[in-house]
């Protein structure tokens, strides 16, 4: 029979070596890549100086006003990887129906990664499929 296709995650096919989890995911449509973006990778509350991550908004205003923390030297600040707000609400709106799931699935990518190039193929790739996507992208 016809073999499914399973889509990836996004960000698994951007770095595989941080979501190995990920490219383990059944996705059979894209609306299941919306929603184990949703799910697993919202960007967490976090300290915009040293990068802690907190529950809610409190602690890490809490946090921030104490004033305790310290950047990484150099200062460049840390910022956890995950979906901005902004993102999240631009990945709800309504997909363009009249599009190919492959498109939809590389709209999605042009939200997560705008300017990065999109990768050979939307979806989960076997190893040899893996193995040329990182030399491409190296």
């Amino acid at each position: 029979g016809k073999q499914t296709r399973y889509f990836a995650c996004p960000l698994s096919k951007h770095d595989s070596t941080q979501h190995v989890t990920c490219s383990k995911l059944r996705l059979t449509r894209v609306g299941d890549v919306k929603q184990h973006l949703r799910r697993c990778h919202r960007l967490p509350i976090y300290c915009p100086t040293c990068g802690i991550t907190f529950t809610n908004e409190r602690t890490r205003d809490a946090h921030i006003n104490h004033r305790t923390c310290r950047g990484p030297p150099g200062g460049a600040p840390i910022k956890p990887e995950g979906i901005t707000e902004e993102q999240g609400e631009a990945l709800a709106r309504r997909v363009n129906r009249s599009h190919s799931e492959a498109e939809q699935w590389n709209s999605i990518w042009d939200i997560l990664f705008p300017g990065s190039p999109r990768p050979s193929s939307p979806y989960a790739a076997n190893k040899t499929e893996e193995a040329f996507d990182m030399i491409r992208n190296h």
